[in-house]
């Protein structure tokens, strides 16, 4: 019913309360009844999500932001790969972060509970992982000291799904390309 939706709206799908009351319409039609307390639920939950995703994208671009002039634009300037903003940041100490996230007015908590706040992130070279629809699913870090391991990635909070595959968001038609690691997957949407 939601693709049917989506086709009349030239692929746009509806999210939230628009989607609980599509459903509810369609419902109608066919004399079924939703039911309010769970489409009430499914709206806060939609509600979190976006409230989750401004963070996750203002923190991101504070990521973005520290990149010029660090460690991480020296590793990937050696490696040439064009400096494109899209693809990478920087992870700040702690307590610059916080002190990032205090001035910016976000939910310190809830920035907590997304897992963001990260010392093992300390210094590394950091990028995104984003579904389709191109939320943030999960954050990628890269070590440039040599620490162990190599790569990481956030898992703390069951909001940022553990598993995504890394590149899946560029897939298209029939084809796909399966590469090692995450700089690859860049390097080959890059290429």
């Amino acid at each position: 019913k939601s693709d049917f939706l989506s086709y009349k709206n030239h692929g746009s799908y509806p999210r939230g309360s628009d989607y609980v009351q599509a459903i509810k319409d369609i419902g109608k039609n066919y004399g079924i009844v939703i039911d309010d307390e769970k489409s009430e639920k499914f709206i806060k939950q939609e509600e979190t999500r976006k409230a989750d995703q401004k963070i996750l994208n203002k923190i991101w671009g504070y990521f973005q932001s520290l990149l010029p002039n660090s460690k991480g634009e020296e590793y990937l300037t050696s490696r040439n790969f064009p400096l494109d903003n899209s693809f990478f940041g920087m992870y700040p100490k702690v307590e610059e972060l916080k002190k990032w996230i205090a001035e910016n007015s976000l939910d310190f908590e809830r920035c907590e509970d997304l897992g963001l706040i990260r010392y093992d992130f300390e210094g590394r070279l950091i990028g995104v992982w984003r579904t389709k629809d191109g939320d943030i699913c999960n954050f990628w870090a890269r070590s440039l000291d040599g620490k162990h391991p190599k790569y990481s990635r956030l898992k703390s909070h069951p909001d940022l799904e553990q598993e995504y595959p890394q590149g899946s968001e560029y897939i298209q038609g029939n084809r796909s390309i399966w590469v090692e690691g995450p700089l690859d997957v860049i390097a080959a949407r890059l290429s």
